[in-house]
């Protein structure tokens, strides 16, 4: 083998490279600009700019289908309420300098000469004023909080911003534990990831809460996750936050793909939350393609992405409800295609190989993390598609109990394997209608919406699942109980 080192290759690649700047296509990239969500951004930086008034903003819920900018908003909005109180205080401090500070000084000299006393310097840092100022009176007079919290705000805001993944962060400890880490000081140290009882994370994360003095907005994505996973009493716990704090106060912002979700927390709970609904909705051609054109111009070096190219992205991505991920995914992909094939620019036919990629490995990914009883589901969908059979609940629950049987596991209730079907749906794995029969009841037909032998790629790739639709197909047709003249079983 040669001195020469692997990477030399790919790096003399990357200096030919179509992409300036590939981050700027990617899913976690928030934007300098946020397109075609004025009216979103308008009403909630309205709500949230409470908190640099020192009051407590509304609970907010924000959903809407993957790709029309729920979190780079939120995101944004964030980044800019953080610049604006770093702006608001500098502002304040040099009023504080200029106007409240010699009144200070003045009035404590005074108090000072008369006590016989001794006073240190005041710096130029407001806060630090408050608590020298506020220090040497309580001394003098032991009056507690002389000044009163309410001063302290009025000369310094504080605002934090902080934001969780539920994806990721999909647990009551976890959620509580990042929140009280998020405001830990220097000479606090952080909680354990695992050890602590709720009511010490608790404790904790009212004492850091407290000590930080001032309005802390809370972000929850993807909280379907962590209600699906945890239930709601972490929303519960967070509604009621701000009963137990004095100095500070808590605002929630929840977001979700789902806007159903609020229908698996209980009553009390939305009550003490009492939240604001924004609707985000999916984004047209026309709007993909000014999203599009501005992330592009990022991207790729200049002359290599021709307006046909994003364009086509576009459509492809607002025939697939409007997801602005989709198509910057589509856009990234179809550029990596382009290069590795010695392109120096972009086709449309690197789009649609780039189209068939993405749609491969979305079902892949979609597929494998499903949960066992849910692929056991789809296995069985997948079952009667390919032995030709008309598919209903009630001949997937058949093939579902078969599977069970083969692999040794309790099978679920026919309630839930309908559930699991619904998923199925929702997520788009499969089409599920209701076809009523009259006086005969209603059947739910069911198909394939995703590629069959992609999906029975996934399951050979799975360690669990292996080789069971075939062992489970040879059985079924030994038995000669799924042929296609079975009966149909109506719900």
């Amino acid at each position: 083998m040669s001195g020469k080192n692997i990477f030399d290759q790919h790096l003399e690649v990357q200096d030919k490279s179509l992409f300036k700047d590939k981050d700027v296509l990617r899913i976690g990239y928030t934007p300098s600009v946020i397109f075609h969500r004025d009216k979103e951004i308008n009403h909630l930086a309205s709500m949230l700019s409470d908190a640099l008034r020192g009051q407590t903003p509304s609970n907010i819920f924000i959903c809407g289908k993957p790709g029309t900018g729920k979190t780079a908003t939120t995101k944004y909005i964030g980044s800019q309420l953080l610049n604006k109180k770093d702006q608001l205080n500098r502002s304040l401090s040099h009023n504080v300098n200029s106007l409240l500070l010699p009144q200070i000084l003045q009035e404590s000299v005074e108090i000072n000469d008369r006590n016989n006393g001794t006073f240190d310097n005041i710096n130029s840092n407001p806060t630090s004023a408050y608590e020298q100022y506020s220090t040497f009176l309580n001394r003098i007079f032991n009056t507690g909080d002389f000044l009163g919290h309410d001063l302290k705000r009025s000369i310094s805001t504080n605002v934090e911003f902080i934001y969780l993944n539920c994806k990721h962060v999909d647990t009551k400890y976890r959620v509580l534990t990042q929140i009280t880490n998020s405001l830990s000081s220097e000479s606090n140290e952080p909680l354990p990831p695992t050890g602590l009882t709720t009511d010490m994370v608790i404790e904790q994360m009212i004492k850091h809460l407290e000590e930080f003095r001032g309005v802390v907005i809370i972000v929850l994505d993807e909280v379907d996750n962590l209600i699906k996973k945890s239930g709601d009493n972490t929303l519960h716990i967070l509604s009621r936050m701000n009963e137990e704090l004095e100095l500070s106060s808590t605002s929630l912002v929840c977001i979700s793909n789902d806007a159903n979700v609020l229908g698996n927390v209980h009553a009390a709970v939305l009550s003490s939350l009492a939240l604001d609904i924004n609707v985000f909705k999916p984004y047209n051609a026309e709007q993909l393609r000014d999203i599009l054109s501005f992330r592009a111009a990022k991207a790729f070096n200049r002359s290599v992405c021709p307006e046909s190219v994003i364009n086509l992205c576009s459509a492809f991505a607002a025939r697939d409800n409007g997801d602005a991920r989709r198509a910057l995914s589509l856009l990234m992909v179809a550029g990596e295609i382009a290069e590795k094939s010695g392109y120096r620019a972009l086709m449309e036919k690197h789009v649609r190989k780039a189209q068939d990629k993405i749609e491969t490995d979305s079902v892949q990914e979609l597929v494998s993390s499903l949960p066992i009883h849910c692929k056991m589901t789809l296995a069985s969908i997948l079952m009667q598609h390919e032995l030709g059979n008309r598919i209903t609940t009630g001949s997937v629950y058949e093939s579902y109990n078969q599977i069970c049987r083969s692999k040794g596991i309790s099978n679920l209730t026919k309630r839930r394997v309908s559930d699991f079907i619904s998923e199925l749906g929702s997520v788009g794995l499969i089409d599920a209608s209701l076809i009523s029969h009259g006086a005969y009841g209603r059947t739910r037909q069911i198909k394939l919406a995703a590629c069959d032998e992609t999906i029975r790629d996934t399951f050979h790739k799975d360690e669990e699942l292996n080789g069971i639709i075939d062992n489970n197909m040879r059985s079924a047709l030994s038995k000669n109980i799924f042929g296609r003249n079975h009966q149909t079983r109506l719900l």
